[in-house]
């Protein structure tokens, strides 16, 4: 009987149901799973082989994941992803470190020694990409909840604001390599230097798959309570594993993340 099915799924909640200490800014970001982040502008310098500078602005947003492999913030993209001049699929890695301020800092340093090309003048030269390094960091910032203002992420809505601080030191990107040639011909080094930067980003919230079903950027009573009162039966809101009936398994969800997002 449905009874029965209530009184089991309360005794469960008695049983695993402790005080949950409200989440920080890191830990509401780790919960959404990913972030979005545009670039507002900054400035650019191109110098050895190549010369140039000039400011940079994008009008697009974008997206990243982070890793699901116990690091909690860290991420990944190619390096095309982040300079759209130079076509190189290797893939680069920001790993994270809460500052003693709260703050969020991600460091990469790679070095490829990848033959690619990069854009030049309207065309596509070769070039040997041998190392690359850069920071992003940002105050992180709670919110309320609220869709994503970039409209990038795959979880629509939105708890923690990044605003980028720190100036040049906390922001920034470097890369060497030689143009024209993949060979380290010492008169085709290059240098580039992107500094000046201002970013702005969105992540936190809580993933359904965590037991967020109400949508609301937490787990929390409401989340229980629509568990507690579809409990047994097929029903897709309160369905958090999705897989076609709300059970122990999708309590437990709801219950070992319960606080998060909060």
């Amino acid at each position: 009987m449905r009874v029965t099915k209530h009184v089991k799924a309360v005794s469960l909640v008695s049983l695993l149901m402790t005080v949950v200490a409200l989440a920080d800014p890191p830990d509401n970001l780790a919960a959404g799973g990913n972030f979005s982040i545009r670039l507002l502008g900054g400035q650019y310098t191109l110098s050895g082989a190549i010369n140039g500078s000039g400011p940079f602005t994008s009008s697009s947003a974008y997206n990243f994941a982070f890793l699901n492999d116990g690091t909690g913030l860290d991420w990944q993209l190619r390096v095309r992803d982040l300079v759209n001049a130079i076509q190189s699929n290797f893939v680069i890695r920001y790993n994270a470190t809460v500052l003693p301020n709260g703050d969020i800092q991600w460091d990469m340093n790679a070095f490829p020694n990848d033959c690619t090309l990069i854009r030049l003048g309207g065309q596509d030269v070769p070039f040997l990409l041998t190392r690359i390094w850069g920071r992003w960091t940002a105050t992180m910032t709670s919110i309320d909840c609220a869709n994503d203002p970039l409209g990038a992420r795959s979880s629509p809505n939105i708890n923690i604001q990044l605003d980028a601080t720190g100036g040049d030191a906390g922001n920034f990107l470097q890369l060497e390599g030689y143009a024209f040639a993949c060979q380290e011909i010492p008169t085709l080094l290059t240098y580039g230097n992107v500094y000046s930067v201002s970013w702005v980003g969105y992540g936190g919230g809580v993933q359904k798959s965590k037991g967020n079903v109400v949508d609301d950027c937490a787990v929390n009573d409401d989340d229980l309570l629509l568990v507690l009162f579809n409990f047994g039966i097929n029903f897709e809101d309160a369905d958090v594993n999705g897989d076609g009936i709300v059970n122990d398994e999708d309590l437990l969800l709801v219950l070992f993340n319960f606080g998060a997002g909060n």
